[in-house]
């Protein structure tokens, strides 16, 4: 199968390198040493590695401890570690290898090799699976049987590669040997015949949000012989049903200077075919979003486990498992659920939080088990933590918070509740919760976390299951109305232990800016560049992944980790910069000229559209934040939209008039109350003023006042948005996201000072609560005295009750005390229960 690209071979690799290209990696380096059109020379060389005798259910075993923790996973036999590189080929040619192993050396074993235990699934504990050697391990033959591979040539979208794998690491069973080879030279020819995966025909420039992948992941990749193109164009799968609810996305989408295509299909289609149909005749697409749940949208089932592979649906070219597209999906069974998620997405990116400290938190939680077994060698929570420490906090995150083996539920709620814009997940799972902690879909419809909406990775099993049963971990989060998060990527089968570990990694590099393997924990492929939409982390990351390994596990990982929400999601990870235009409206048959600034210095990189009844004219500002845009525009409203990564989104409804009115600036502040928000308008007309007012509160409701007051029929976070309309009839429009919540009526206690006398039937509660400034370093809260027997119970940021807390100490009586080191700041809440009736009971809260 073939794949239309630029101009021949020589487009896709640079002929004149010469021993230039290295790439290192952990306890061994890859070498370019030649590249011709017709032949490519790797040298691989071995680098630090040493051997240890280990004990394994009783027996005595060599283990290789080697940087580099990829290791062999037939099971029974021995485990041993591998490296790769991969290599951009011409666009078509047979393959052809030849290895050239240079020294090594032969190492008699005083004990076997370590077997491996095969792939390991999240479903599963490690240790309780033994270590077996397989009988045919200790036949007269070398394992390995070779010293180095090519996979078959793919199709990574914009260019035609091979995964070369080299075995350093060789047994002979029999013989109870080990081979190490430290340097192996890999020629790589191409012959006259067409090949597998060939690539042809006509010139396209490359995505942005892929040409620092093809660089950091091919030795050979030669950025300066292809042009680099717009965003990637996005194509918007819906049924009937959610035509109208899919509506304010595309247009946003539009808006913001994105290319957007939509397909309406029936209800169960299986849209493989549409896709590759569609990418056909549109090669500059790059995201898929499809709207509806498996009832809706299908995608074909696979692995062993007959479950969905919407990642799949993104092989549009050659007869590989690499994807060419990214592809997202809002889950959904009726409009209302769709609507929720696009005012989610849309909210996120239209309407950020110019202060808002959440966006640089971000929490991680992670198992205990693994050690030895994960990646790295790492347990869950190391996992975890090597993420916090070396990739997390260096880059924009001030506070990453974690939750390790033992953690509560309740925590997870306090946290997302605080604020989160991160999640990092490393542990077991199931159809609707995470193993670790137990929080679960019960805890997700309690979440009253707003707009401030966190992208989750979650490495577990089925927390992505939307095929079977009710709704899954992922689509509960997704369709939580007024909090839960904006975007996710789980699992759709039970996950194998270690390559989903290798993705999870990968994606924080992309999110952070790239991780250099070579001076930091871990081992894998080291990169130089980010990517910002939440797809291309994800897309990205698996790409990194299952290049380092490409074993079935791995091919496993990459067909069912889905992404839920928006694929084209422009991720936040620090509070939004706030933002200056030296225009405001375009001029008929006159280029649009504006400079981007943040307090006098300008911003590169910001994209800046003009959108009118279904044309687009944008541009990307240069190094002095300018960008000056040809445009078309005529008589009528049209928009005007700046965004960026951690940019303030600018937008302008404006209008192309005959007169030089200059339309009014819609603004509006908010004062919330328990239900009711009061809005002061602060809209500006600079040369009228304004007419008239249309509120929309965003519960279906109105108003025209100039400042309305509006309460709200339940708790939970609407996207108000306010139209002002000047004296010549142009409009504006200005949006914000307005939180309210129910009323808080429980007692506030003061600082060690007690409430007495207090008490309470069997089953029945008491609450109280006390607000926590911040730099305490201690809090106590205790029941003491009376008869009978009351439990407390505690928690942060909510009410506790038997099945939700933070601390409950299990005694019998009326003497309980809760203890926080280094309490968060916010506020506490007590609860006492009657196990038994209880009376003359007295509680105190005290901090220091």
């Amino acid at each position: 199968m073939t794949k239309r690209l630029g101009m021949v071979a020589a487009i896709i690799i640079s002929y004149v390198l010469s021993a230039a290209a290295v790439q290192a990696g952990d306890g061994f380096e890859v070498s370019l040493l030649r590249s011709t059109p017709r032949e490519i020379v790797l040298e691989f060389t071995l680098e630090d590695y040493t051997l240890k005798h280990v004990e394994k259910g009783g027996a005595t075993y060599t283990e290789v401890l080697f940087p580099g923790k990829v290791t062999t996973k037939k099971k029974g036999f021995a485990e041993l570690p591998f490296v790769h590189a991969s290599v951009a080929l011409p666009s078509s040619g047979d393959l052809r290898i030849s290895v050239e192993p240079g020294s090594a050396t032969e190492i008699p074993l005083t004990y076997p090799m370590l077997p491996s235990r095969g792939v390991i699934y999240r479903n599963q504990k490690p240790a309780d699976i033994p270590y077996e050697m397989a009988p045919s391990s200790r036949t007269g033959r070398w394992y390995p049987e070779k010293v180095a591979t090519a996979s078959e040539p793919y199709i990574l979208r914009d260019v035609r590669g091979t995964d070369i794998h080299v075995y350093p690491f060789r047994t002979h069973g029999a013989r109870n040997i080990l081979k190490v080879y430290h340097s192996v030279i890999v020629t790589l020819s191409t012959g006259n015949g067409e090949g597998a995966n060939t690539l042809s025909s006509p010139t396209r420039s490359v995505a942005p949000e892929m040409e620092a992948i093809y660089r950091d992941m091919f030795i050979n990749y030669a950025p300066a012989t292809r042009s680099i193109g717009e965003a990637g164009e996005l194509l918007v799968i819906h049924t009937p049903r959610d035509a109208s609810a899919i509506a304010p996305y595309v247009a946003w989408k539009r808006q913001k200077g994105i290319t957007v295509h939509t397909l309406k299909v029936s209800a169960g289609s299986l849209v493989k075919n549409s896709i590759s149909q569609f990418y056909a005749s549109h090669p500059s697409l790059l995201y898929v979003q499809l709207v509806g749940d498996w009832a809706d949208i299908k995608s074909e089932l696979g692995t062993s486990a007959n479950a969905p592979t919407d990642p799949m649906l993104g092989c549009v070219a050659g007869s590989d498992y690499y994807p060419d597209l990214i592809i997202g999906r809002f889950s959904a069974q009726s409009a209302s659920d769709v609507t929720v998620q696009v005012n989610k997405t849309v909210g996120y990116e239209k309407n950020p939080q110019i202060s808002g400290s959440w966006y640089p938190t971000a929490l991680g939680i992670g198992s205990g088990e693994g050690s030895g077994s994960g990646d790295d060698g790492e347990a869950d929570y190391q996992h975890v933590d090597v993420i916090k420490e070396y990739k997390l906090l260096p880059s924009t995150y001030s506070t990453v918070n974690e939750v390790y083996q033992n953690g509560s539920a309740s925590s997870v709620s306090g946290y997302v509740n605080s604020g989160l814009s991160l999640i990092n997940y490393t542990g077991h799972g199931s159809h609707t919760s995470w193993g670790t902690t137990g929080f679960s879909n019960s805890y997700i419809s309690s979440l009253t976390n707003g707009s401030q909406l966190p992208v989750i990775i979650s490495v577990a099993c089925v927390n992505g299951e939307f095929h079977n049963g009710g709704d899954c971990f992922a689509e509960s989060w997704l369709k939580k109305s007024g909090g839960g998060a904006v975007a996710t990527v789980m699992a759709t089968i039970n996950q194998p232990w270690t390559p989903p570990m290798r993705g999870q990694d990968y994606m924080n590099d992309l999110l952070v800016g790239g991780y250099d393997y070579t001076t930091n924990p871990g081992s894998g492929t080291s990169t130089t560049e980010g990517r910002s939409t939440f797809g291309s982390l994800v897309f990205n990351g698996l790409i990194l992944m299952y290049a380092e390994s490409a074993t079935s596990s791995d091919l496993d990982t990459l067909k069912t980790w889905t992404i839920f929400g928006d694929a084209s999601l422009q991720v936040r990870t620090e509070a939004p910069l706030s933002l200056s235009l030296s225009a405001t409206s375009a001029q008929a048959n006159t280029p649009f000229d504006c400079v981007v600034t943040s307090g006098g210095s300008p911003v590169p990189g910001a994209l800046v559209a003009l959108y009118q009844q279904g044309t687009l004219f944008k541009a990307i500002t240069d190094a002095s934040g300018a960008v000056s845009i040809a445009h078309t525009i005529t008589a009528g409203e049209y928009t005007l939209a700046v965004t960026g990564k951690n940019l303030e989104t600018k937008f302008y409804n404006r209008n192309m008039g005959g007169s030089a009115n200059q339309p009014p600036e819609a603004s509006f502040s908010t004062a919330v109350t328990n239900l009711t928000a009061t809005f002061t308008d602060t809209s500006q007309d600079s040369d009228g003023s304004i007419d008239s007012r249309q509120w929309d509160f965003g519960d279906g409701t109105s108003s025209t006042a100039i400042n309305p007051a509006h309460t709200y029929a339940a708790a939970g976070s609407y996207l108000v948005t306010l139209t002002v309309t000047d004296d010549d009839g142009a409009s504006d429009q200005a949006t914000t996201s307005v939180t309210v919540t129910t009323p808080d009526t429980v007692p506030v206690l003061q600082n060690g000072v007690a409430v007495t006398n207090l008490s309470a039937a069997q089953g029945d509660w008491l609450y109280y609560k006390i607000v926590i400034p911040a730099g305490v370093s201690s809090l106590t809260m205790e029941i003491s005295g009376g008869s009978g027997d009351g439990d407390l119970y505690t928690l942060f940021g909510a009410k506790p009750d038997t099945s939700t807390y933070d601390c409950r100490p299990y005694l019998w009586g009326n003497n309980e005390t809760c203890t926080v080191s280094t309490p968060a700041s916010g506020t506490y809440y007590m609860g006492i229960r009657g196990y038994s009736a209880f009376s003359g009971l007295s509680l105190t809260a005290s901090f220091n």
